[in-house]
């Protein structure tokens, strides 16, 4: 648990995340996030600022050719 992570040098990827994906990617899964962000509940941080930090998640996978079809908060 790393908090309420939400600017980008929050975000650390769990080792060997990228490559599970890809691999459940290449066996024609759709790849999806499911995130309680209650940081936004609380005040912590904008609805905004999580949707940011979220896009920035699906595109250091993408980088890592790991495809995620949806987040939903």
């Amino acid at each position: 648990d790393s908090g309420y992570p939400h600017r980008e040098e929050h975000l650390v990827l769990i080792p060997g995340a990228p490559e599970a994906v890809r691999r459940l990617n290449a066996l024609g899964y759709l790849v999806v996030i499911v995130t309680n962000q209650s940081g936004v509940a609380r005040g912590m941080f904008s609805e905004e600022q999580m949707h940011r930090f979220n896009d920035l998640l699906v595109r250091r996978l993408a980088a890592k050719g790991a495809r995620i079809g949806a987040v939903y908060a």
